[in-house]
């Protein structure tokens, strides 16, 4: 039997100096980078989602839209925090995530299907098992020339799911 398999792909993006966890957020929400980069990728995430994230004590609160699962394939629900959580766990000072809908804790699967309880809250070790490859560190600098305006830049790590896979099972 051959299944699909849809697993994470780390690619790195140029982001201002120091962002927000906002502005790593909206350039994941952006979606893979066009051109070589983002060849064969695409991401979980739904185009236009309104993902609010805000931080304190080093803890990640993710505040998801009502009805952001209603067009995504169930297995896809994992991938979707798979991508949020590695991505933002990437970035300094940030280490468990807590996900709400609509301001209400809830409930998330972890990267092995299971389900945490209500308002648990999560972190990058329990999504490693969704990636592409074999874990190394991710943060990786590119050369990035800042325009005259745009002030010094730095880079960050988006994820991104590969279009296809597959393994026997």
């Amino acid at each position: 039997v051959f299944l699909f398999l849809a697993l994470l792909t780390s690619v790195v993006q140029a982001l201002p100096a120091e962002p927000a966890l906002g502005q790593v957020m909206a350039a994941l929400l952006d979606g893979p980078p066009s051109g070589g980069l983002g060849t064969g990728l695409r991401t979980t995430l739904p185009v236009g989602a309104d993902i609010n994230v805000t931080s304190g004590a080093g803890i990640a609160t993710v505040d998801l839209p009502a009805g952001i699962f209603d067009s995504l394939e169930p297995s896809d629900q994992r991938l979707v925090f798979g991508q949020i959580v590695l991505t933002l766990t990437d970035r300094p000072g940030v280490g468990p995530v807590v996900f709400t809908l609509d301001g209400q804790r809830m409930r998330v699967f972890r990267g092995d299907a299971s389900l945490t309880e209500q308002g648990e809250s999560v972190s990058r070790d329990d999504y490693l098992g969704l990636l592409s490859t074999a874990p190394t560190p991710t943060t990786t600098s590119v050369p990035v020339t800042p325009s005259a305006d745009s002030g010094p830049t730095t880079s960050a790590p988006t994820i991104g799911t590969p279009t296809t896979g597959t393994g026997e099972g």
